[in-house]
């Protein structure tokens, strides 16, 4: 995890800065006065971020580690995901949110943490003899695909001109990167006792359950953001219907802006 634990600390020190006006995309400058009724400025609000986010990691990789010491097979995942997690930063230093930048960036690296989280929450209950209730809808590689697609599309002009084509391609990385995951975890499951498999398996579809509501709110509620954002995007306690049925944060907010028309 040090790698992880690095990519995080590089990000803030190359984004944290000590202005007191917060630049959000789209929505103008929230004024330094809001921050410091807080008692913080935004650099150690930054900082601050960036330290919960990197305890949350270790948080999860000491579970990720007590699991992996009662199945070894499920160790052999841990490169494929570091490499997925890393492919993610990449996409996240792209988009220029001004000094809150660094909030953005830890919002979508805590996004690769959470889907670690998932992978082993469920599992560790199992081995520990609680009864897990395995999910009823299943999600599959064709929604995910489906939805990267869409993610790609609506992030053709988020990035600087100069910086499209890469930013394209970094988003084609992590999307090899998460196939590259999701093959792995099928070959571990395939080597595993059958009670375990069934939980093993139902993590991965939790996996793809968490990851496919990520992509349709399109990273656009991630770091300092409007209300407005918020009312349009899929909550994290939605439904399987909900998530099912939503078309996409950017065909929702293109359909809010016009009742304003």
């Amino acid at each position: 995890m040090k790698k992880i634990i690095t990519t995080i600390s590089v990000f803030l020190l190359m984004l944290t800065s000590c202005q007191h006006s917060v630049k959000v995309s789209g929505q103008g400058d929230l004024p330094a006065d809001t921050l410091e009724d807080e008692g913080m400025t935004q650099t150690e609000l930054n900082w601050e971020l960036g330290e919960m986010s990197v305890a949350y990691d270790d948080s999860i990789e000491a579970v990720f580690q007590k699991v992996v010491d009662v199945l070894p097979e499920v160790g052999k995942e841990t490169a494929v995901w570091e490499a997925y997690q890393t492919a993610v930063g990449e996409v996240a230093r792209y988009e220029d949110h001004g000094s809150s930048t660094p909030m953005y960036v830890c919002d979508v690296i805590n996004q690769g943490i959470t889907l670690r989280e998932v992978s082993v929450h469920n599992l560790w209950r199992h081995l520990q003899g609680e009864k897990v209730v395995l999910s009823k809808t299943q999600f599959t590689d064709a929604m995910i695909d489906e939805a990267y697609a869409a993610f790609i599309e609506a992030q053709k002009d988020v990035a600087e001109q100069d910086e499209q084509a890469a930013f394209q391609q970094s988003i084609h990385k992590e999307l090899q990167c998460w196939k590259d995951w999701m093959a792995c975890r099928a070959t571990i499951a395939r080597n595993l006792p059958a009670d375990i498999r069934k939980v093993y398996d139902d993590c991965t579809n939790l996996i793809k359950r968490t990851k496919l509501l990520q992509l349709k709110n399109q990273n656009r509620t991630l770091g300092l953001t409007s209300e407005d954002a918020i009312e349009c995007a899929l909550s994290n306690e939605c439904s399987d219907k909900e998530l099912l049925d939503y078309p996409g944060f950017d065909k929702v907010w293109e359909q809010y802006l016009a009742e304003f028309e």
